[in-house]
């Protein structure tokens, strides 16, 4: 496991939050839960936010034929 701030694998617990573990970064102090038990990724999910932007904006400029 890697911080999501500064990619550091000098991670330690720090409790828990909602029932999920909380780490914490050693080097920058980030705390986060483990994004790999997530159905998505923080990288995955803002990934798949962008394309769905930009599939909806290229949608927005073709006139619609009726």
């Amino acid at each position: 496991m890697e911080c999501p701030r500064c990619a550091s694998t000098h991670i330690r617990k720090n409790g828990k939050q909602r029932g999920k573990q909380d780490y914490i970064c050693v080097k920058c102090g980030r705390q986060f839960i483990d994004a790999s038990k997530r159905l998505l990724a923080t990288n995955q999910a803002r990934m798949f936010r962008n394309i769905i932007l930009s599939m909806v904006q290229s949608h927005s400029r073709c006139p619609l034929l009726l």
